[in-house]
C-alpha cells in the first residue's frame, strides 16, 4: 500500500479540563519519526504530532487539543492533517472538512450533561 491510500479516521473524546484528547488514525507508508502537522485553514496549530504506534489498520497520533483550539475549529473550514511520505519524501495530506462541527461539539456536550 502506498501512503496517503487507504485509512483516517479521527476521533475527539468529550472535552475534559480545558482540552479535548483524541486520536488520529493514519494510513501505513509514513515516515514515522517526521510526526504530523495540523493546521486549521492553512494555518499551522502550534503542535507537532508523534505517532505512539502502528498496527495493521495505520498509524495512532494521539491528540490534545486546548479549548481554544475546538473553540477556532467550530469556526473554520478546513483541518489539514499532514506528514510525510516514508519512500520519497512528499508530503501526504488529509483535509477534513470541518462543516457539521459546531453542530456535532454542541450536541455531545449536550449528551455529557
Amino acid at each position: 500500500m502506498r501512503a496517503g491510500a487507504g485509512v483516517f479516521e479521527i476521533q475527539l473524546r468529550t472535552p475534559k479540563d480545558g482540552k479535548t484528547e483524541g486520536t488520529i488514525l493514519m494510513p501505513l507508508g509514513l515516515k514515522l519519526d517526521s510526526g504530523a502537522i495540523l493546521s486549521l485553514d492553512d494555518k499551522d496549530l502550534d503542535q507537532g504530532l508523534r505517532f505512539s504506534t502502528c498496527m495493521p489498520q495505520g498509524c495512532l497520533l494521539p491528540v490534545s487539543l486546548q479549548t481554544v483550539t475546538i473553540e477556532s475549529m467550530k469556526k473554520g473550514k478546513t483541518l489539514t492533517v499532514a506528514s510525510l511520505n516514508l519512500n520519497n519524501g512528499e508530503v501526504v495530506a488529509f483535509k477534513i472538512s470541518l462543516e457539521g462541527f459546531a453542530a456535532a461539539s454542541a450536541r455531545v456536550a449536550e449528551l455529557a450533561r
